[in-house]
């Protein structure tokens, strides 16, 4: 009798009250958990664009399933079929900007307008002196990189900068010159002595079996003059 009058109940709530609202008191742990698992699945990405001087992010939203409505700076995305879409919207910034993605539970489905998850993207301040025609030559001064995240005052502090940077390249290509020529002086002895390991090799046996010979000679004098005291 109790499983008979809570399936009324059921098919009166569906009936008479709006769908909306019904969504909402089916909002279960279990449907909540559902909901949460497919909206952790939505990805984001961006793509920073500069089209005829015109910059901006790209932002695209994909792998949003059926039920879900995404939110996201002013725009709302919901995906109506099976297939797999990808939305995007642009977004203007020439500051550090977070960008949270808000993820509901969409009409017709459980927990409809509850929030299920919030993603975050960080969007970069992108370094316009990066542009500058010095940065074609010096392309790995730190100031030259287009997601340099400093603080530049003006163009002063940039080519003050800059200045510093190729003084420390000179000296840098000074000390290594150096090293260079001094590992050049000790490899041209050694090519020196392979090259001339043939001659070298001779002069240096003559010279230790003369060294040699006059050792022994003056060994085998010693202990004849040793003898010659004993005998005395």
């Amino acid at each position: 009798m109790k499983r008979i009058i809570a399936v009324i109940i059921v098919v009166l709530l569906i009936v008479f009250i709006p769908r909306t609202e019904a969504a909402r008191i089916v909002c279960t742990g279990s449907n909540m958990s559902k909901m949460r698992a497919k909206a952790y699945k939505v990805t984001v990405n961006y793509e920073h664009i500069n089209e005829d001087g015109e910059r901006y992010f790209l932002i695209r939203i994909a792998n949003i399933e059926k039920g879900l409505e995404v939110r996201a700076d002013g725009h709302t995305f919901e995906n109506g079929t099976d297939e797999v879409e990808v939305f995007e919207f642009r977004k203007y910034s020439n500051e550090v900007t977070s960008v949270p993605i808000e993820i509901y539970a969409s009409y017709g489905y459980p927990c409809v307008g509850e929030l299920l998850y919030t993603k975050k993207i960080d969007l970069p301040k992108y370094n316009f002196y990066s542009e500058r025609e010095e940065c074609i030559e010096y392309e790995e001064f730190p100031l030259c990189n287009k997601w340099y995240q400093g603080k530049i005052e003006n163009d002063d502090e940039f080519e003050m900068k800059l200045e510093e940077y190729i003084e420390s390249l000179k000296e840098k290509e000074e000390v290594k010159e150096e090293k260079e020529e001094e590992k050049s002086i000790i490899d041209k002895i050694i090519d020196f002595y392979i090259e001339n390991i043939v001659y070298t090799g001779i002069a240096t046996i003559a010279i230790l079996g003369i060294a040699g010979y006059y050792i022994g000679k003056k060994v085998i004098e010693r202990k004849n003059r040793i003898k010659i005291d004993f005998k005395g």
